[in-house]
């Protein structure tokens, strides 16, 4: 990044009314509510299913405290100037200190998120080699997240000279970093995406039932998607009007936290499918006893008896007691959605 051209000067004093702090608060906040609503309806199925909180969870609630805290930092880095031209940053300390607890924390999000799904896998699937890859993965999601955050953190020597002029300073290739970051982001998802389909593919349930499942899991995709089109948009970090620029990568950047966790906590809420399943046949049944009691014979007799059956082909989530079952030679103790 360097002083903006003369003609990027004069365009942006000749636009001096125009702001992104609108967009970029609604493009966050939003997401940012969703998200928290997800968050907590994953405690609420905890709740309701009488399951303990494991690792899982634990590692949620960091993922989500460092979703929310990266989200902050965005608020008050758009009340230093982010969503305007760089001309009309008046803290340009302030701004950039800003920024650079958004760039920590985003990755410190993501990690932890992973880390979560990761650990629902080995509690889910009791198989070895699923354990076995899901510790090798996080170990690799880890060292990749500590690489990234002392990039951001040390892209320039001394670190104060990203907002005091300093001569002689050094820099490392930050798009770069970004870039790399953002690729091994991706195949990271990918892999955590398809980790459990084999063992979904693999369970003696109907192919409905196994497809519903494998589609739960499969809620991760919008995340895949998020982190594929935010690799392009990251490009624009280096820029000649960083406060205008870094709009749409910091907005995407904080909607793919938000949609992580989402996708993590999806998963969990089978006690309250369930409990729904239960209301809706309840209310249903009721109200055919309702129309049942207004039905008489004509000399007088009492209503028609209606026998109800349970259609079993309603139960669309595998049941929650624990069976046994044989998986690539070892016995599984299936707790679904738990």
């Amino acid at each position: 990044m360097g002083p903006p051209s003369p003609a990027q000067l004069a365009y942006m004093l000749a636009h001096a009314d125009e702001s992104r702090r609108a967009e970029f608060l609604w493009g966050s906040l939003v997401p940012l509510f969703f998200a928290g609503v997800a968050f907590g309806l994953r405690f609420v199925a905890r709740k309701v299913g009488g399951v303990k909180l494991g690792m899982e969870d634990w590692l949620i609630v960091v993922g989500m405290f460092f979703t929310t805290a990266g989200v902050v930092a965005l608020v008050v880095a758009a009340h230093y100037g982010l969503g305007r031209h760089v001309v009309f940053v008046k803290d340009k300390r302030g701004f950039a200190i800003s920024c650079l607890f958004r760039y920590v924390l985003y990755p410190l999000s993501v990690c932890f998120i992973k880390l979560s799904i990761l650990a629902f896998y080995c509690r889910v699937f009791p198989m070895r080699w699923l354990k076995h890859t899901a510790l090798a993965l996080g170990t690799f999601i880890v060292a990749a997240t500590l690489t990234k955050v002392m990039g951001d953190i040390f892209q320039c020597l001394p670190v104060d000279s990203a907002w005091n002029p300093t001569p002689n300073k050094k820099c490392i290739n930050f798009v770069s970093l970004v870039i790399v970051s953002g690729v091994l982001n991706i195949v990271t998802d990918f892999i955590i995406l398809a980790l459990p389909v084999p063992v979904l593919w693999r369970l003696k349930v109907t192919r409905v039932k196994k497809w519903e499942l494998i589609g739960v899991f499969l809620a991760g995709c919008l995340v895949c998607v998020i982190s594929v089109v935010r690799l392009p948009i990251v490009q624009k970090l280096k820029s000649n009007d960083p406060s205008w620029d870094l709009f749409g990568p910091l907005t995407i950047s904080a909607v793919e936290s938000c949609a992580a966790i989402i996708a993590a906590c999806i998963p969990t809420y089978r006690p309250l499918f369930e409990n729904l399943r239960q209301w809706l046949n309840v209310r249903k049944a009721s109200r055919g006893q309702n129309e049942n009691a207004r039905i008489s014979t004509p000399e007088g007799s009492s209503s028609l008896d209606v026998e109800e059956k349970r259609d079993s082909s309603s139960e669309a989530w595998p049941s929650a007691s624990t069976s046994t079952r044989t998986l690539d030679g070892e016995t599984s103790r299936e707790h679904f959605y738990v």
